[in-house]
């Protein structure tokens, strides 16, 4: 939320996350008892112009087309 992200418009924050795995690598593959998790990280492109850096952590559950999201958080600054 101090990135301009509001619980009512939980909508955008959801944006945000998939625009973010999509124009950002993978930078970690583990397999998991149910399928593959990807963690992402780079930039998210925040309502208030900000462009924090993110870990975004992604699920393939075997069966599903596509991967579910595990957890998002802001990398810290070097």
């Amino acid at each position: 939320m101090g990135f301009g992200f509001q619980e009512e418009a939980w909508e955008t924050f959801a944006a945000a996350l998939r625009e973010h795995c999509q124009q950002h690598e993978v930078t970690l593959t583990k397999e998991t008892g149910f399928g593959p998790r990807y963690e992402v990280e780079g930039e998210l492109a925040a309502p208030d112009g900000r462009r924090p850096q993110v870990r975004t952590v992604w699920q393939q559950d075997a069966g599903q087309v596509a991967p579910r999201l595990i957890t998002a958080y802001p990398l810290e600054s070097l």
